[in-house]
């Protein structure tokens, strides 16, 4: 190795995607206008089949289905949705830089939804649970 490579300038490049800051009252994120976000939700454990008391993990139960994340306003407006075909017990959305421009100062709140063909509509995160701030 020359010397010359030791010196050499790297440069440790950001993601695009930042995580949303907690607050400081710990109840709910926030992150600063037109930057470009990412929010994931974790599912974990078993699901419980009431007909047949079978209870299946969580990745397998996504299989096949279809999760909807809506974002609303402080009016309750729907501002965006994401639609997922075939999710994991992972859901993750971005707000890209597009639509971070397009997003005013103030209070959001979501709503994840699955879905499947046979009528299954659950609301697994409902708006009332969850809380962002763009600032």
């Amino acid at each position: 190795m020359k010397l010359g490579d030791i010196f050499q300038e790297q440069h440790v490049t950001e993601t695009e995607c930042k995580p949303p800051r907690m607050r400081d009252d710990g109840k709910g994120y926030y992150w600063y206008r037109g930057e470009s976000i990412e929010l994931i939700w974790d599912v974990t454990g078993d699901v419980l089949n009431d007909e047949t008391q079978e209870t299946i993990p969580a990745d397998e139960f996504f299989a096949g289905k279809t999760v909807k994340v809506k974002m609303f306003n402080f009016l309750g407006k729907k501002v965006h949705e994401w639609e997922i075909d075939n999710p994991t017990a992972t859901i993750n959305v971005v707000i890209d830089e597009e639509l971070a421009k397009e997003l005013l100062t103030g209070t959001y709140t979501f709503s994840v939804t699955i879905y499947n063909n046979l009528g299954l509509v659950y609301e697994l995160v409902s708006r009332s649970d969850n809380e962002f701030e763009i600032r």
